[in-house]
């Protein structure tokens, strides 16, 4: 019989559409859910985390707890809301230590402290591996619903933050990397983004608030099929013309496809990548500016469909690939 780990995330995806709900302003295959018609408007998410798939080699439980909120408020984030409240199903191995179980608690709740939304706790239970699942709630109150639906051509694609620094970080906690081989400050840096991301709260608050926005998604599957998401859903094509690399991280891997792999393949970024008019993007800048925040433009919409590199005069395709669960 076919297995679950044989067809991927992606094709179960696309087994669960017949089966949801519409929602009048958003698809299904979202980041986060708008459970009312009309403003303000309230949005849901879930998201887990196993000890299998998701917890990282020396991660503390209180980093844990923090990233559990990330993962969770990033989707609400990529929908323009602004995080209100958070209850979690919490499934622990019976040998957990009563202090591990504290700190994964002080975890979700300074994060939460830091978002000013409010822990209302909820579902505990036991099993031989630990699973823990957010339910993150959010509300737009005067802005637009962020969707990944609206992206235009001619549109500029843009991002907030930059990337490779969970590649790097990945290769050093799971693919065996040496840290002696890159400077310190920089090994360090990379395991705090993958330790403890931040979800870019302000900066998709920022987007709804302007009204330019067309389209939205967080990055946290990676950039590569991120963007594959967000042609899909608008039916256009994405030609990057400059990789969104962390600038340290250029001046150490030369070759343009070790570059094009860490930027499009890492995860676990928690940044937006959003569309905008191409005539509004110094009205946007501004708005970011006066918020301490930053985007990177990074290409254009297209008619073609599919995602697509250019450099100079070499033009690639950039695989529709990402972080897995069901097959990790």
């Amino acid at each position: 019989m076919t297995s679950l780990k044989s067809i991927g995330e992606l094709e179960i995806i696309h087994l669960l559409q017949p089966f949801l709900d519409h929602m009048v302003h958003l698809d299904n295959n979202e980041d986060a859910y708008v459970i009312n018609d009309i403003p303000p408007y309230i949005l849901m998410n879930v998201d887990s985390m196993s000890r299998a798939s998701d917890f990282l080699p020396h991660q503390t439980w209180k980093q844990i707890g923090k990233k559990l909120i990330t993962s969770t408020f990033s989707d609400i984030a990529a929908k323009g809301g602004l995080p209100t409240c958070f209850l979690s199903s919490l499934v622990l191995e019976k040998d957990m230590k009563k202090a591990d179980f504290i700190d994964l608690i002080k975890g979700i709740k300074s994060a939460l402290k830091r978002y000013n939304a409010k822990y209302f706790g909820g579902d505990l239970g036991t099993a031989g591996e630990s699973t823990l699942t957010g339910i993150g709630v959010g509300i737009v109150e005067k802005g637009t619903i962020l969707a990944r639906k609206n992206a235009r051509k001619g549109d500029l694609v843009c991002v907030t933050g930059e990337f490779g620094l969970t590649s790097l970080g990945f290769k050093l906690l799971l693919e065996g990397e040496e840290k002696s081989i890159y400077p310190e400050f920089l090994t360090k840096k990379a395991l705090q983004q993958l330790y403890e991301p931040e979800p870019r709260i302000q900066e998709g608050l920022i987007l709804s608030n302007t009204h330019f926005n067309h389209a939205c998604i967080d990055s946290s599957d990676g950039l590569a099929i991120s963007l594959h998401w967000l042609t899909q859903a608008s039916n256009v094509g994405i030609l990057v013309n400059q990789l969104p690399l962390n600038k340290d991280l250029t001046e150490i891997f030369t070759s343009p496809q070790e570059r094009i792999e860490l930027t499009m393949y890492g995860g676990e970024e928690y940044e937006l990548i959003f569309t905008i008019p191409e005539k509004c993007v110094q009205k946007v800048k501004s708005s970011f500016e006066e918020k301490g925040c930053i985007f990177t433009v990074i290409g254009k919409c297209i008619d073609k469909p599919g995602v697509y590199f250019k450099e100079g005069d070499k033009k690639i395709s950039i695989e529709k690939r990402g972080w897995d669960t069901f097959r990790y």
